[in-house]
């Protein structure tokens, strides 16, 4: 399926988890990139529950917003959710990350 190969791309060239959700949240499609301090966060159930929720508010906003967001996990990780649209119709989203931010992120381009 084409859907596939272009998100297989963006993660071979960006190195980040990325996936479709329909306007169920459900996962449609993804490329997974296991993240190592996720892996040992989420072993913890109180730590995993929180991950899902801020998933699911981060969902929630875009529905009500219909506007990109870009958020950071209890934890510190960065993703961001935008909006499929079909017309003016969330039809689902695409979610990209975690990513961690680096200090010379922060720095100006000469």
């Amino acid at each position: 399926m084409y859907i596939d190969e272009v998100l297989r791309t963006f993660h071979t060239i960006s190195g980040m988890t990325v996936g479709i959700y329909d306007t169920q949240f459900r996962c449609t499609h993804s490329v997974l990139e296991t993240v190592a301090f996720c892996n040992l966060i989420q072993k913890s159930k109180v730590c995993m529950a929180k991950c899902i929720q801020s998933d699911k508010d981060a969902l929630a906003q875009v529905a009500e917003t219909g506007e990109p967001y870009i958020y950071s996990c209890p934890f510190g990780l960065f993703e961001a959710i935008y909006p499929i649209r079909e017309q003016d119709t969330i039809i689902g989203y695409l979610i990209v990350g975690p990513a961690f931010r680096k200090e010379s992120d922060t720095e100006e381009f000469p």
